[in-house]
């Protein structure tokens, strides 16, 4: 999984990601059953019957990107698979960046990430349209600055399973997407103390802050807990303004040369 935080503020937004990544496998095992002929009444065993895959994790790679500029105006961060069909993520964006030009509002460009991301979901699991629902393998928050979403910018979150769902925040505030059950217990305990977090008085300095302090703390938590982690640190962070558009504040070092070049 992974977790990507935003948080829009007066002078602009900034997101974040952690940077693990999670191999799984499917765990095969055969069992007896005893069960009652329906004819007869007899007991009957059942031997060796297969049981259905059991999904677990088996290797943690601490250096993943899931956190990435598009052009000057845009950022977006993923979760969920951070490869599809052989590819990463990161490799589908900038592969792509002739896809996503000529799209100036934070709105169009989620819904042309979203099919795009859709489809290569598709291709991998054949028989997604007969997953439930709450099937989220991937999503992604998108933040941006148009026409339509000054003067706080927009994080517009796709959520990709047996179909795509999309949320719109265009006020002040903050957003996760992802492993966000330790930062749903923080917002519960500050909601408890009274305490709520001064979104509109943060600078970006404070935005960065919080960020690092939320995705960070998860990472923590997982560490001591009894789990295998699906967060982890660094944590790579980045802000938008309208003016000057998107600034890497923390990544890491390959990613600087990466994207410098």
């Amino acid at each position: 999984m992974t977790l990507v935080i935003s948080v829009r503020v007066p002078d602009g937004i900034a997101i974040g990601a952690d940077s693990l990544s999670t191999t799984h496998s499917n765990l095969r095992f055969k069992g007896n059953i005893e069960t009652k002929c329906p004819k007869c009444g007899k007991r009957i065993l059942l031997k060796d019957l297969p049981g259905p895959p059991i999904r677990i994790p088996v290797a943690n790679f601490p250096t993943a990107q899931k956190l990435f500029p598009i052009r000057e105006n845009f950022g977006v961060g993923f979760y969920g698979m951070s490869i599809i069909n052989g590819i990463t993520i990161y490799n589908h964006i900038k592969s792509n960046n002739k896809k996503w030009e000529n799209f100036t509002e934070v709105s169009q460009l989620a819904d042309a990430l979203g099919k795009y991301f859709h489809n290569e979901l598709k291709k991998q699991i054949k028989d997604i349209e007969k997953a439930p629902d709450s099937f989220i393998p991937l999503g992604f928050q998108l933040v941006g600055f148009d026409e339509e979403s000054k003067p706080w910018g927009q994080t517009v979150t796709v959520y990709l399973g047996k179909n795509i769902k999309t949320e719109v925040k265009d006020k002040i505030g903050c957003s996760f997407g992802g492993e966000g059950y330790v930062v749903k217990k923080l917002w519960e305990l500050r909601k408890e103390m009274g305490k709520g977090a001064l979104y509109a008085s943060f600078s970006l300095q404070d935005a960065v802050e919080y960020i690092d302090f939320l995705i960070g703390t998860t990472a923590k938590f997982q560490k001591f807990a009894n789990m295998i982690p699906t967060v982890s640190e660094p944590v790579d962070i980045a802000v938008i303004t309208g003016y000057s558009g998107f600034k890497w504040i923390k990544s890491k070092g390959y990613i600087k040369i990466l994207e410098k070049n």
